[in-house]
């Protein structure tokens, strides 16, 4: 049997000037008011959300991974839905073990960079609970608020730039980012046959084993990264600084990374 459900009337809304010439602020108000007089909680769930909860289900997650109140989230970092389905593939692809949870053990793995303190720092800008692990919602809020601070700052890019650019030639080679003071698994560096490499002197990403030129990666590009190379140790490079600041505004976990090995005073790598 149906049961017949109970009507409401709103009372009438009339829009101010400013309604008027902005429809979103209209329409936020009038979901207020709908919240309110329906005695409701207001979301900030939308369509998106339900995109990336059937995203989370093709790669394997749980699916109230992709939970994240997309309309939220995509206001103040003015994101696409592409970059956080990017995002989550990567998140993806550092969770193993698909419990839609990730440890530092997995980062750790996943940019294969060892277990220290630097690391550590990263994961406790996501980890704010402090109970060891990461969702991918807090895993997104904490890259898009880290990496909006830092991209939006040239000269904090600057000096990164100048801190990996050893000899100072205007120029970061694959050399330079392999001789971080804190010892990298060099096994994982080393295991990685030519042909595997990508270079990336003009801006090149490895897709499916193919490499594309781009300056950046596309929305389009975005949403087919199922095969993305995710280790930026596997990019030949060199990069100038232009090059430099977009490798890392496409990998905004080294971003994170890089900046606290700088803030630690590892320099010159001597």
């Amino acid at each position: 049997m149906g049961q017949i459900g109970s009507t409401m009337y709103l009372p009438l809304f009339t829009p101010s000037e400013e309604e008027k010439d902005n429809p979103v602020v209209y329409a936020e108000n009038v979901r207020d008011l709908m919240s309110v007089s329906a005695g409701i909680c207001k979301s900030q769930h939308s369509f998106e959300d339900v995109a990336l909860i059937r995203k989370s289900k093709e790669l394997g997650l749980p699916h109230e991974t992709g939970l994240v109140e997309f309309g939220q989230t995509a206001r103040p970092y003015n994101i696409t839905y592409r970059q956080v389905e990017y995002l989550l593939k990567k998140f993806a692809n550092i969770d193993t073990n698909k419990d839609g949870m990730i440890s530092i053990e997995d980062l750790a793995v996943f940019l294969k960079v060892p277990h220290d303190t630097c690391l550590q720092s990263v994961f406790n800008s996501f980890d704010r609970d402090d109970d060891g692990l990461v969702t991918f919602h807090k895993y997104v809020f904490g890259i898009l608020h880290q990496s909006k601070r830092l991209l939006q700052n040239d000269q904090s890019i600057q000096q990164l730039f100048e801190f990996f650019d050893s000899n100072s030639d205007g120029q970061v080679t694959r050399e330079d980012l392999l001789k971080l003071p804190l010892q990298i698994e060099q096994r994982h560096i080393q295991n990685i046959h030519e042909d595997q490499i990508v270079y990336a002197k003009c801006g090149f990403f490895c897709k499916c084993g193919k490499l594309i030129s781009r300056r950046h990666i596309t929305d389009e590009e975005l949403g087919e990264q199922d095969n993305y190379n995710w280790n930026i140790y596997e990019l030949l490079g060199p990069w100038n600084y232009d090059q430099f600041k977009q490798l890392l505004t496409d990998n905004p976990d080294y971003l994170l990374l890089f900046h606290e090995y700088q803030n630690a005073g590892l320099s010159n790598f001597q």
